[in-house]
């Protein structure tokens, strides 16, 4: 088995055995991870088309968590998520279209803290009696 395909079964195990929490960690995680590698392809002349695939996916990802909001448990911090997805999908259009590293850079670092903070809710830092699973604005269903 080649080293890539090892990593890419350790992925998917780890995908399958993800709590809720986890998903969304890996979610955040994963939209960083393209953003930045988008901005260093966009330093390379020949890699725009690899530059914009990348931002694509991070664009992808915003999206699903977007579209995976739900405002019952929590309305305003559903409008507060949906508020940072839109900007963040926004500068990353205009970061994109411009081909600008500096506005993709404001992108990634606006999903910083929303990654951090998931990341105390996936390892049981963060709990909350009133929210059902902890899990306050996504939903699994």
């Amino acid at each position: 088995m080649a080293p890539t395909d090892s990593y890419k079964s350790y992925q998917k195990t780890q995908i399958k055995t993800a709590s809720p929490a986890q998903l969304v960690v890996l979610l955040y995680e994963g939209a960083i991870q393209r953003i930045r590698k988008g901005q260093m392809l966009l330093h390379e002349p020949d890699r725009n088309m690899d530059a914009s695939t990348e931002i694509l996916r991070a664009m992808n990802i915003i999206s699903e968590l977007f579209g995976c909001l739900n405002p019952k448990y929590s309305p305003e911090l559903s409008k507060q998520l949906a508020d940072i997805y839109a900007y963040v999908l926004d500068t990353l259009a205009k970061g994109l279209q411009e081909r600008d590293t500096e506005l993709l850079d404001k992108a990634g670092k606006a999903l910083e803290p929303l990654a951090s903070a998931w990341r105390e809710v996936a390892e049981g830092v963060v709990t909350s009696p009133a929210i059902p699973g902890g899990i306050p604005v996504v939903t699994t269903e």
